[in-house]
């Protein structure tokens, strides 16, 4: 992923009311971003890596005002996982997995939604 585009994506100047929805607006911003440079039967796949390395495969980002970031997936035992971290402490791995024999139950993509 080529991220020296990241600079010319545009952000709409819209009144943030706190800073979990700030991240939560750059975040759909680098999705979107990067969606757009994937090839066909290709999927981006966002992680985020927790303080103990172990990591979450994002379904769905979210947020509480003023400071919390939501994450709705799964861990490495594809058991559901619900996660409720500060904004200030997220690390987000995004990565793209390539999937010849794709079929329906196959696609991935990352949801986003506000509370």
């Amino acid at each position: 992923m080529d991220l020296s585009e990241y600079q010319s994506i545009k952000y709409d100047n819209e009144y943030f009311s706190g800073d979990a929805e700030w991240l939560h607006k750059r975040i759909y911003s680098f999705v979107k971003h990067f969606e757009k440079t994937l090839k066909d039967k290709e999927a981006l796949i966002a992680q985020v890596i927790l303080n103990n390395g172990s990591s979450i495969r994002v379904n769905t980002f979210g947020y509480y005002q003023p400071d919390v970031i939501t994450i709705d997936g799964t861990d490495s035992n594809d058991k559901n996982v619900f996660l409720i971290l500060p904004y200030n402490n997220i690390q987000i791995q995004f990565s793209i997995k390539t999937n010849e024999q794709e079929t329906d139950k196959t696609k991935y993509s990352i949801g986003f939604k506000s509370y």
